[in-house]
């Protein structure tokens, strides 16, 4: 059963085999413990960068390179020494390895090590950040639209009950039509987020029908691999975001770390987070800090909505603002 669990999180299941797994988590609380269990475990899995693809024939590519370079390398030393290297019948130079060779062969592949590997892995994490901006800017289009349809606010985040949680802004985006592709909430630089494109992001409906551990498994699937806005409160009110084309009011961004103090995304690889503004740009940040502003903690320096409206709080998919017990208005400012 354990490895149907594991399918489970992994979106590797049958329809069938997937919806038995659901019956039973259902009926048994001790099988959702162990499926809480696992899905932590996978946590640091899912920080991770996925390998590098090695391109097709590198390896021969890198042989060829290296044998010429060795044969080159023992025509020069022997040509250097006043000897003429040996040839064979057939005019082609014998091959002996000597231990200039073998010197020179090793240079050459230390100095390849050097050169092509950092390469391949900064062009690797560079397309992953402008993968990962590119789905940003697509979701501020999908805000934009849920704005223009509902007198000028982004997706409010509920005080309270099953829906309050900073990752609502999935189902509401998604199956309200406005980001239709889910691929869209998954980071480039998370490892499973191509397993993960694969589940269905949960339905309102799904979410409040759901209780206790089955909820939170939903919750982080419906959020994907980035942040959202947890609100402000406006003059002791709790309120929803309202697009007013800030530069430095922060919508969206890399998930938050649960573990860190600074809160500073894990996505890509700890260096950094992609950061989505109220007025459409993205910037990839060093730090949490915009404009002297962390945009994972309120100006308390904590996990809430923010303290005034330019309070920008991004929360963990999972992360509620029910922490302060007041009713969700409309910003009447």
């Amino acid at each position: 059963m354990r490895q149907q669990l594991l399918g489970y999180l992994l979106g590797a299941l049958e329809s069938a085999e997937e919806d038995r797994v659901e019956e039973q988590l259902q009926q048994d609380p001790a099988l959702c413990e162990q499926l809480e269990e696992l899905d932590a475990s996978l946590e640091p899995l899912r920080q991770q960068r996925s390998p590098y693809p090695v391109p097709k024939g590198l390896a021969q590519r890198t042989c060829q390179f290296v044998e010429r370079e060795i044969e080159q390398s023992r025509v020069d030393l022997a040509s250097a020494a006043g000897v003429v290297p040996e040839t064979s019948s057939t005019g082609d130079r014998t091959r002996h390895w000597s231990l200039a060779d073998m010197v020179t062969a090793g240079g050459v592949m230390t100095a390849m090590a050097l050169l092509f590997f950092p390469a391949i892995a900064n062009s690797r994490f560079q397309s992953q950040v402008t993968g990962c901006q590119d789905n940003l800017r697509l979701l501020h289009v999908a805000l934009m639209q849920y704005a223009d349809a509902n007198h000028g606010f982004f997706p409010a985040v509920p005080g309270t009950g099953e829906l309050s949680f900073a990752g609502i802004y999935g189902p509401l985006l998604h199956h309200g039509g406005y980001a239709v592709d889910p691929g869209l909430f998954h980071c480039p630089a998370v490892a499973d987020s191509t397993h993960r494109k694969s589940l269905e992001i949960p339905t309102v409906l799904e979410l409040q029908a759901r209780h206790d551990r089955q909820l939170a498994l939903l919750r982080r699937r419906a959020g994907g691999d980035y942040g959202y806005s947890l609100g402000t409160v406006v003059n002791g009110t709790y309120c929803g975001v309202r697009h007013r084309g800030r530069v430095h009011f922060a919508v969206m961004a890399d998930a938050p770390s649960q573990s860190r103090a600074a809160r500073q995304s894990i996505n890509h690889a700890g260096h950094g987070q992609n950061v989505l503004f109220e007025d459409g740009h993205v910037h990839f940040l060093v730090k949490c800090q915009a404009d002297f502003d962390n945009v994972f903690l309120s100006d308390r320096h904590l996990v809430e909505p923010g303290r005034h409206r330019d309070d920008a709080v991004l929360g963990y998919c999972t992360d509620s603002p029910a922490i302060y017990q007041v009713g969700l208005t409309t910003d009447s400012e």
